[in-house]
C-alpha cells in the first residue's frame, strides 16, 4: 500500500492526529496517538516490513505521535482555561461596574438629598427667623421714629441688613434646591443661578442658551443644572475665577454644556469634591468632558451628554 512509508505519509497522519486532539481533547488525542503508533508499527513491521526502505521513519512515528497529541492537548487545555478565565473576568468586571454604578447613583442621590435638606433648613428655618427679625426691626424703627429717637436710623439700618441677609439666604437655598426649575424649567433656574453667583460670590456671570429645553426630562434637567452649578462653584472657589460664562446647546445628537472661566486651569484641581461629583454625574448619564483654550485667555470646559 505504501512501499515507502516516509514523511509523505507521516505528515498527514500527524496533522489529522493534531486536529483530532484539538477537537476532542487531550485524552482522546492520546488514545488516537496510541492507535496511530500501533497502526504504524503493524503496517511498517508485519505487513509491509519487507518493502519498507526507511526504517528510521518507524522510530520517528513512534516518538512523535504521542508528544504531538500531548502538546496539542495541552495547547487546547490552555486555550480552554484562558477562555474560561476571560469569561470569569468579564463577569467580574460587569459585576464591579454594576456595583460602581449603584454606588455612584447612591452618592449622587445622597448629595442631592443633603442639599435639599440644607436648602429647606435655610429657606424655612433660618429664613423664617430672619423674617421675624425684619418684622421686629421694622416695628422698632417705626416706634423709635414716632418717639423721634436718635437711634431710629440704626433700627432702619438693622432692618436693611436683615433684609440683605434674608435675600442671600434665600438665593443660597435656591442654589441648593432649585424650586424654579420644577416650576418653570431649566433655563430660568440657570439664569437665577447666574444672578446668585454674581451676588453671593461677586463673580461676573452670564448664561447663553441655544435650543429648546422645554421638553427635557426632569432627571436630566437636574443633572445639567448640577453640572453647571458645580462647575461654576469650582471655577469661583477653587480656580479663583471672577468671570464665568455658561453656554448650553441642544442639537440632534445630545446636549452640550460649556463653561468659560478666567481662573486657573481645570487640570490643577486635586481631589475636589465638586469635580468628583461632576464626573459621577457624567458617568451616570453617559456624558464626556473635554478642555479647550480660547483666544481671549479663557478656559473652556465642555460637557457632552447624549440624548437617550
Amino acid at each position: 500500500m505504501f512501499p515507502h512509508w516516509n514523511t509523505k505519509v507521516l505528515i498527514p497522519v500527524f496533522l489529522l492526529l493534531a486536529l483530532g486532539t484539538w477537537l476532542y481533547g487531550r485524552t482522546i488525542g492520546l488514545i488516537y496517538g496510541m492507535l496511530a503508533v500501533i497502526h504504524h508499527y503493524i503496517i511498517s513491521t508485519f505487513i509491509y516490513g519487507d518493502i519498507c526502505n526507511y526504517y528510521e521513519d518507524r522510530l520517528i512515528g513512534v516518538l512523535l505521535a504521542i508528544p504531538i497529541a500531548y502538546f496539542i492537548g495541552q495547547l487546547r487545555q490552555s486555550y480552554t482555561d484562558l477562555k474560561d478565565t476571560n469569561a470569569k473576568l468579564d463577569r467580574c468586571v460587569a459585576e464591579r461596574n454594576a456595583t460602581l454604578s449603584k454606588l455612584t447613583m447612591k452618592l449622587i442621590n445622597d448629595a442631592e438629598s443633603t442639599r435639599i435638606v440644607h436648602g429647606q433648613i435655610l429657606h424655612d428655618r433660618i429664613g423664617q427667623q430672619l423674617t421675624g427679625i425684619q418684622l421686629y426691626c421694622t416695628s422698632l424703627a417705626e416706634q423709635l421714629s414716632l418717639e423721634r429717637n436718635p437711634s431710629t436710623s440704626l433700627a432702619f439700618s438693622m432692618r436693611a441688613r436683615a433684609e440683605m441677609a434674608h435675600g442671600i439666604i434665600r438665593k443660597t437655598a435656591r442654589m441648593l434646591f432649585p424650586l424654579r426649575m420644577q416650576e418653570t424649567g431649566l433655563i430660568p433656574a440657570l439664569n437665577e443661578l447666574s444672578s446668585c453667583f454674581e451676588e453671593i460670590k461677586n463673580v461676573t456671570s452670564e448664561v447663553e442658551v441655544d435650543g429648546d429645553f422645554s421638553d427635557i426630562p426632569d432627571q436630566l434637567a437636574l443633572a445639567l443644572y448640577r453640572i453647571c452649578h458645580e462647575s461654576a462653584m469650582c471655577a469661583a472657589t477653587a480656580l479663583n475665577a471672577n468671570a464665568i460664562k455658561l453656554s448650553i446647546n441642544d442639537d440632534a445628537t445630545g446636549y452640550q454644556v460649556t463653561m468659560q472661566h478666567n481662573g486657573a486651569s481645570w487640570s490643577q484641581l486635586n481631589d475636589n469634591m465638586e469635580q468628583r461629583l461632576i464626573f459621577y454625574r457624567l458617568q451616570s448619564i453617559g456624558g464626556t468632558v473635554s478642555i479647550a483654550h480660547s483666544v481671549n485667555g479663557f478656559e473652556d470646559i465642555i460637557y457632552r451628554i447624549p440624548k437617550v
